[in-house]
């Protein structure tokens, strides 16, 4: 806890209008010094009160192959530590990577409005713009959802401000030749979307 004071601050220099909702047993309020992308929460459970950061989103949208053996959350670890302090990062586990192109561009769309009305529970205001990051196959998935995104489908979703794909096999792959061949993998529906 920083005490009232600190930094230069006292209670008569903030701004009223911080202290309004607050539970009446709250008994700090905590800043947080950016002020372009402040909301304010409150936590009645530790009497506290936070003001979170609105920070820009990005969603990893996962590959067919990776690490975790299909845990996607596994498959991303690394990249969420590495952008979960600068992002709310959304872990897309909707998508295995083995499903259809199409079928995997609408589970993106399920997967973004289903954080969409979870966020719009918390207080902070309408997300506008998004980026994604996807590997390999999720690439294509997540080129085929731009792709309906720019034919006038789901137009409620946020505008896609950037979109990384890492290792997308753009130009199909000679590993669906490999998958052809062999049963059992689960890439049945995949394997035509990635054929060169």
């Amino acid at each position: 806890e920083i005490p009232v004071g600190s930094y230069g601050v006292t209670a008569d220099q903030l701004p009223a209008s911080l202290f309004e909702k607050r539970p009446a047993d709250a008994t700090h309020v905590l800043l947080v010094l950016d002020y372009d992308n402040l909301v304010v929460e409150s936590d009645k459970s530790n009497n506290s009160k936070a003001l979170g950061l609105n920070l820009p989103v990005v969603v990893l949208v996962r590959g067919a192959l990776g690490p975790g053996n299909g845990d996607t959350a596994a498959y991303w670890s690394d990249a969420v530590a590495y952008l979960g302090a600068d992002f709310e990062v959304w872990v897309c586990s909707t998508i295995t990577g083995t499903e259809q192109v199409e079928i995997g561009s609408t589970e993106l769309h399920n997967f973004i409005k289903t954080k969409l009305d979870e966020r719009s529970q918390t207080g902070l205001p309408p997300l506008k713009t998004l980026s994604i990051v996807a590997h390999s196959y999720g690439g294509l998935i997540s080129r085929s959802y731009l792709f309906h995104r720019g034919a006038g489908a789901w137009t409620d979703d946020p505008q896609v401000d950037k979109l990384i794909m890492l290792s997308t096999p753009n130009c199909g792959s000679h590993l669906a030749d490999f998958g052809a061949g062999v049963s059992g993998l689960g890439w049945d529906a995949a394997l035509p979307c990635l054929t060169p």
